[in-house]
C-alpha cells in the first residue's frame, strides 16, 4: 500500500476506526468488554427474574418451596407450601410454630402423627387438604407481608422459614 492509498483511507470516516484513531488491540477489548457486559446484563436479569418468582429454603434433604397465606381481617388462617426430600428415608413434619398466632396446627393430620414426606417424594400443603393451620391471629396478614414459621421435622430437625402473604382474589 502506498502513502497515497494510506491517506485515502484516513480520510474514509467509516474506516477511520481501523487507521489509528482506535488500534485493532483497542478495539479488541472494547468488543469484550461490550460482550462481558451483555452476559454480566443477561445473568443479573435471570437471577432477578427467577429470584422474584419463587422462594424456598433447604435443609438437609428437605426443599421448602413457596410457604404462602392467603392475607386476612379474621383470627384465622392456613399456610400451605410444598415439601420436596431427597433422602432415602422419608421424613415426618411432627409440628409448627410461629410467633404470629396463639396456636399452630397440623391441620388434616392424625392426632400426633404429622405429615409423612415420602423418600424421594413430596408433600403438598394446601389450604383445602393437609395444611398448617393458624389460630388466634394476633395480628391481620396483609398482602405482601412476611412472617415467621418454624416447622419441627423428625430426621431435619428445625427449619425457619418466612411465609410470604399474597393478595386475596
Amino acid at each position: 500500500m502506498v502513502a497515497s492509498d494510506l491517506d485515502r483511507w484516513r480520510s474514509m470516516p467509516h474506516l477511520g476506526l481501523v487507521t489509528g484513531v482506535i488500534s485493532r488491540e483497542r478495539l479488541i477489548m472494547r468488543t469484550s468488554r461490550l460482550r462481558l457486559h451483555t452476559v454480566v446484563g443477561t445473568l443479573a436479569l435471570f437471577v432477578l427474574a427467577t429470584g422474584v418468582s419463587a422462594h424456598g429454603y433447604k435443609m438437609k434433604s428437605l426443599e421448602i418451596v413457596h410457604p404462602w397465606a392467603m392475607e386476612t381481617a379474621g383470627k384465622t388462617a392456613s399456610v400451605s407450601m410444598k415439601i420436596a426430600s431427597k433422602a432415602h428415608e422419608a421424613d415426618r413434619l411432627l409440628s409448627a410454630s410461629s410467633t404470629i398466632a396463639e396456636r399452630v396446627e397440623l391441620a388434616a393430620a392424625a392426632a400426633g402423627s404429622g405429615f409423612v414426606v415420602p423418600a424421594g417424594g413430596e408433600l403438598q400443603l394446601t389450604s383445602t387438604g393437609p395444611h398448617i393451620a393458624l389460630d388466634g391471629l394476633r395480628k391481620p396478614l396483609n398482602a405482601y407481608g412476611t412472617f415467621p414459621l418454624s416447622l419441627m421435622f423428625e430426621r431435619a430437625g428445625r427449619i425457619d422459614i418466612e411465609v410470604m402473604v399474597e393478595a386475596a382474589e
